[in-house]
């Protein structure tokens, strides 16, 4: 008995300390919210959600908000303290593709919703000019 303990631990210690990285299934997005161009109204709250419908609530945030998730589908939803013209776009922080915008004009809120992998993404609120659309960066 006492002649398999030393193998059991060294085995244990070759795992955790091989390199090899142990099942990745529950890997989730990261995603960096930024506010590039202000807007003339205040961010009273953002909030992302997940695919499976868990909400994580930023009051009166500050930029940047970095939000650590699960699941495939993502939802920041934009919430100001009056109405003004603004876009909402995303993209892969690592090479800039899969973008997505949505655009917005005299609007009170909005939000994007985009699919998700175990990469990176940079969520971007922009500012808008009233006969101007935002376009990805």
């Amino acid at each position: 008995m006492n002649k398999l303990i030393l193998p059991v631990i060294l085995g244990v210690f070759v795992l955790f300390f091989s390199g090899i990285p142990i099942s990745n299934k529950n890997c989730g997005p990261t995603v960096n919210i930024i506010n590039v161009i202000p807007l003339n109204r205040q961010i009273t709250e953002v909030r992302v959600t997940n695919g499976v419908g868990q909400t994580t609530v930023y009051t009166n945030p500050s930029f940047p908000i970095t939000y650590y998730g699960s699941g495939a589908l993502i939802t920041v939803a934009v919430l100001l303290n009056g109405r003004d013209h603004f876009a909402i776009w995303s993209k892969t922080a690592q090479n800039g593709d899969e973008c997505n915008v949505v655009n917005y004009h005299n609007a009170p809120a909005g939000s994007l919703q985009f699919n998700t992998t175990c990469n990176e993404y940079l969520v971007t609120i922009w500012g808008l000019y009233p006969s101007e659309n935002g376009e990805c960066n």
